[in-house]
């Protein structure tokens, strides 16, 4: 209900102000104004603050300018008080830690703050300028707040109100990166329009990226290197005719049956006999000791289907 009292009446004040009320004399004095006291206490600090320059230890500064206006329990006018206060600057300057933390203070006694009472026109109106006590010209987002303080000591907030000041733009800063992130960008620094990646596949930069796959996705090597893995040896041609020889001695494949390789990288030359009978040649013991006892088996096998065709016969 204070709520909704307090909202009318400063809608009232200030539908006063954009009709033009301040030339019809409506507070003559000081004594005019409406006061603070125990049965119409402080209730809402209303402030409106925008960029300006005023005096500051004796030179022109830049800041803001402002009005503050206390309402009390009726909300139909804002009062002349009789207490202390405090207004509080912050900016967003520094780190977060230290733009939570008010920059400057400044700190008015009940003399000193009546001394910037005047009369406007929503009656006992406070203006005040507030100077930005930073060195440089750089742009700046100065945050206000008010503090009443009572003589009873009791407290009330305003509003935070935040006000730019123009200036020259700090450069922002450069954006931190992961090891693995950063090598990738340095892969996908190469401004040509396609590139190779480390397995010989061309990788085409997509149009509105800034990398393409290639780039960021990690090499085998840094795959590798990450899980320790140790890298895989080449598939050499002596490699291939051992594994095929091993699959041929398995499945008990005559020596007129030829294997072709596939999915290897050299082409697919056709292995035989031949390729076994060289190797057997060689003053290799244990291959030629193994080739023997593949032919016997192959001979054995070859006796019994013999036989079988006797019996059938």
């Amino acid at each position: 209900m204070i709520s909704q009292v307090l909202s009318r009446g400063i809608l009232t004040a200030l539908m006063l102000v954009l009709t033009g009320c301040a030339s019809t004399g409506l507070f003559k004095s000081h004594d005019d104004f409406a006061k603070e006291s125990p049965r119409n206490p402080v209730m809402r600090i209303l402030t409106m603050w925008q960029p300006s320059e005023g005096m500051w230890d004796g030179r022109t500064v830049r800041g803001v300018a402002g009005q503050i206006y206390l309402f009390g329990m009726n909300g139909s006018a804002p009062l002349k008080v009789d207490g202390e206060a405090v207004i509080q600057v912050f900016d967003d300057q520094g780190t977060p830690e230290e733009q939570a933390k008010p920059f400057h203070e400044f700190k008015f006694d009940r003399g000193a703050w009546n001394a910037h009472l005047t009369k406007g026109a929503l009656g006992a109106t406070y203006d005040f300028f507030i100077p930005y006590t930073r060195k440089g010209k750089q742009e700046a987002r100065m945050t206000l707040l008010v503090r009443y303080i009572t003589k009873e000591g009791k407290s009330l907030d305003s509003e935070l109100v935040n006000v730019v000041l123009e200036g020259t733009k700090a450069k922002k800063p450069a954006e931190t990166t992961t090891p693995e992130y950063g090598r990738a960008q340095e892969r996908a620094n190469d401004n040509d329009a396609s590139r190779t990646t480390p397995a010989g596949v061309a990788a085409e930069r997509l149009p509105g990226r800034d990398v393409d796959l290639s780039a960021v996705l990690p090499t085998r090597e840094e795959l590798d290197k990450i899980y320790g893995r140790r890298p895989s040896d080449p598939l050499t041609a002596k490699e291939q005719k051992r594994i095929l020889r091993e699959a041929r001695e398995k499945l008990g494949l005559s020596a007129k049956n030829a294997v072709v390789p596939a999915a290897y990288g050299e082409p697919a030359d056709e292995i035989g006999d031949a390729d076994f009978e060289d190797e057997a040649s060689a003053p290799d013991a244990e291959r030629a000791e193994e080739l023997s006892s593949a032919k016997s088996a192959r001979s054995r096998v070859n006796r019994k289907t013999e036989a079988t065709d006797d019996d059938w016969e």
